[in-house]
């Protein structure tokens, strides 16, 4: 027994300093399992069928906002987030592989935290977990999935940080733009070439005029690409992909249309609207007409590539990338400059010899091997933009407009910043006396580029204020009574009025579906053409030849026609009345919490109660609120909470969050020489507790002094009971001990010289045979006397 407990005695000793060693060591290696540029980070492993049901709740419903509730940092978080409209032109394609692919634009999402009303989200919902910003309380938290950053899967799908724990490495030098004297070169060389006339009409009064009025061109038009690693990186997750490049947008949008480039003291709401988004996976690669296939293409030539298409139905192209460029460098533009060519709004012309769009920027999310984070590509994004405004870097000399320090330097700054200063994501004044003339003279001008958000857009299917069909572009259009627009509008013919009806037609089945596609006039009532199916609460609709929109539906008969599969009534064509107004009674919430998520009814003189009468009908839809609205109905008629953050679940958010990690963190950085205190004095218990259990420990060394017997003390008059013969046959426990000691006669006798010549062969063996008759002799000896 004792040998066991001596070898586990051993081996408890060894994983204690192990895991000491790991506690000082390994914390440290904490922040590289992330990015090598992020110190801290907190995971997260909220119910993603929550989100996908309360997504599709939105969905059906219409006018209720998506919830997403989860804790990190020591604080809940509480998401309430709709679709983003506005980032969008109503035109609006997404392109992979040179085929349109069906994105669903409902997923980008912009919000609030339901308690924080000067709070922003944004992002996007993506295989049901959300992936975007939220901008809280000064600082901002980015919630990324977890794939990226680990080479294994995670028990968590999820990361969040913050904007404050983003640092750079020091390991390599900081670039960020790549304007070096070649690029720079290269660049002024285009500034100096003649830019079409068209595209500088009014520039003079409209200098003069800028700084009095708000423009109401404020929207560059975007073309966003993806080369085929920026795709391989998500996993060649189209909806991915783009749902990363709408937050993209939607953060540049943001700095720069809280901005007066202007100088007349308010925000010039300068934005961004995204109108076509291509795609291209990793089996574009091989394809021989993809620009983008060879592996090792220096930054320069990349944006030279990157300008080859044409890019005349745009105002930017912008191209991203996953690619490890030379010195570091993570975007490049061409310089906008007044009166020369590159920049917004340049139209696709001749340069050395071939045709290139000089209003193109590149962005690459690799940096000396490490992918950066998304804040970090969030400010690459609008500096690179901020030269195809026209904005030179900001001077590093001058300290207005590069101050450092603790506020950080502007956007326009030479050198990559990591995004978490005051400064960072702002506009220096240098920068802005630079764009101010650029936007005036190509962009918010009458011939300008820049659109207005609110302005029809003729060809994209949708008939807008000011059209009167819309039947998309000629290639496409079928519509025989509609005039379709020319995709290059260079080629529309003189007097030809797209979106407007053909002479002598009176209607189009794009304007609404009660026109004859063949006469070009309105369905006769006739006709019995059916233009509405009946729903739940609406009869069938038909055509009334007055119109080519549908005549409204009549509606079932209120409160007797039951809907949502029993549970609720029609009222005025619409299923939104409880069952119970069926019975005469009210709806009302049971209390009891096994029926929060049955069917309540009462009275004016009953209490509120299930409504176990009502046939076929016991428990409400799942998906349902219950709770006062604090959780949800499963498909068990269940009412889960949405924050079931149980008491394991607290402890541990409180013992191993990224704050408690890190407080561990900058305690050891403060105080390194109480870490080597504690490790010495660790060592030494351990010393010393090893120095003292090794008497007790067994030993088949005959050399070695005998370990000492782990027994309870006896009292005295107990051992003076026992047989005096006893006494005599116990062996000493030390050379010295020999105090009741008597040769046995029964003993082999022998000199000490014949026991240790003779040790290994009969010295030991009768030595042994002598301590095991003398022990047996031991335990019948204590037998107590009957």
């Amino acid at each position: 027994m004792a040998v066991y407990l001596s070898q586990w005695l051993n081996k408890a000793i060894v994983l204690s300093l192990l895991l000491l060693f790991y506690a000082v060591f390994c914390f440290a290696l904490v922040r590289k399992n992330l990015n090598g540029n992020i110190d801290v980070y907190d995971t997260l492993n909220y119910d993603t069928t929550r989100l996908r049901k309360s997504n599709r709740i939105k969905r059906s419903v219409g006018d209720s906002p998506v919830s997403l509730n989860f804790r990190a940092f020591d604080r809940h978080f509480k998401l309430r987030l709709e679709p983003d409209n506005g980032l969008f032109t109503n035109d609006f394609i997404v392109e992979s592989s040179g085929k349109p692919y069906m994105f669903d634009r409902s997923i980008v999402m912009k919000g609030k935290l339901a308690d924080e009303s000067d709070s922003e989200v944004y992002g996007t919902i993506v295989d049901d977990k959300f992936h975007g910003k939220i901008i809280s309380n000064g600082d901002e938290y980015y919630v990324e999935s977890s794939k990226p950053y680990f080479s294994s899967p995670e028990k968590f799908h999820s990361v969040i940080y913050r904007k404050s724990d983003i640092r750079f490495k020091r390991s390599h030098p900081i670039s960020g733009c790549g304007i070096d004297q070649e690029v720079a070169k290269k660049i002024e060389e285009v500034r100096q070439m003649k830019r079409p006339s068209n595209t500088r009409k009014n520039s003079e009064e409209n200098i003069q005029r800028g700084s009095r009025e708000l423009p109401t061109q404020n929207t560059c038009q975007l073309l966003v690409q993806a080369d085929h690693t920026f795709t391989k990186y998500y996993d060649n997750n189209i909806e991915t992909a783009t749902g990363v490049l709408s937050n993209l947008v939607q953060s540049a949008t943001r700095m720069y249309a809280s901005t007066d480039f202007d100088g007349d003291g308010l925000a010039d709401n300068i934005g961004f609207i995204i109108k076509r988004i291509k795609i291209n996976t990793t089996a574009d690669a091989s394809q021989p007409n993809n620009p983008f296939a060879p592996a090792n293409i220096g930054v320069s030539k990349y944006l030279d590539i990157a300008s080859q298409a044409n890019h005349n139905d745009f105002c930017l192209a912008v191209t991203f990338a996953n690619r490890d460029f030379e010195n570091g460098v993570l975007g490049l533009a061409w310089v906008a400059g007044a009166g020369g060519a590159g920049g917004i709004c340049d139209r696709f012309q001749p340069y050395k010899g071939q045709s290139m769009s000089l209003n193109s920027a590149i962005v690459t999310i690799l940096n000396y091997g490490s992918h950066v984070s998304t804040a970090v590509t969030e400010v690459t994004l609008a500096h690179e933009l901020g030269h195809n405004f026209g904005s030179q870097h900001d001077p590093t000399t001058n300290p207005t407009c590069a101050p450092g320090g603790s506020v950080g330097n502007f956007i326009m700054y030479p050198k990559a910043t990591a995004g978490n200063k005051v400064n960072n994501k702002k506009f220096s004044s240098c920068s802005k006396n630079y764009i101010k003339p650029i936007l005036n003279s190509r962009a918010t001008n009458s011939g300008g580029c820049f659109r207005s958000r609110e302005a029809a857009i003729c060809g994209n299917g949708v008939v807008e204020a000011g059209e009167a069909c819309d039947c998309g572009y000629r290639q496409r259009c079928k519509d025989s009574c509609c005039n379709a627009p020319y995709e290059n509008s260079a080629l529309t013919p003189p007097g030809y009025k797209p979106c407007q009806l053909v002479t002598g037609k009176t209607c189009s089945p794009s304007a609404g579906p009660c026109c004859n596609p063949v006469t070009c006039n309105y369905q006769p009532a006739a006709g019995n053409v059916s233009c509405a199916k009946a729903g739940e609460c609406s009869l069938e609709a038909f055509c009334d030849g007055t119109n080519y929109t549908c005549p409204t539906a009549e509606p079932k008969p209120d409160i007797q026609t039951t809907c949502a599969n029993g549970v609720k009534v029609c009222k005025e064509g619409q299923c939104e009345g409880s069952i119970c107004e069926k019975f005469g009674q009210v709806s009302c919430t049971c209390t009891v919490t096994t029926d929060l998520c049955s069917i309540c009814c009462m009275n004016k003189t009953s209490k509120c109660a299930v409504a176990s009468w009502i046939s076929g009908v016991k428990n409400l839809s799942p998906g349902t609120p219950c709770n006062a609205f604090t959780g949800y109905c499963d498909v068990f008629g269940k009412c889960r909470q949405v924050n079931e953050d149980g008491p394991l679940n607290r402890l541990t958010n409180i013992l191993f969050s990224a704050e408690t990690i890190q407080n561990l963190l900058d305690w050891i950085k403060k105080y390194p020489w109480a870490v080597a205190l504690i490790c010495l004095g660790v060592i030494m218990f351990m010393a010393l507790f090893i120095k003292a259990c090794s008497v007790h420990t067994p030993s088949s060394n005959p050399t070695m002094v005998r370990h000492r017997q782990l027994t309870l003390r006896r009292s005295r008059r107990y051992r003076d009971d026992q047989d005096p013969q006893l006494q005599r046959r116990l062996p000493p426990s030390g050379p010295g001990d020999a105090r009741y000691f008597k040769q046995d006669p029964r003993a082999p006798q022998s000199s000490d010289h014949q026991g240790a010549s003779h040790h290994g062969k009969h010295g030991y063996q009768a030595k042994a045979q002598y301590r095991d008759r003398t022990e047996l002799q031991h335990i019948t000896a204590i037998k107590p006397k009957a």
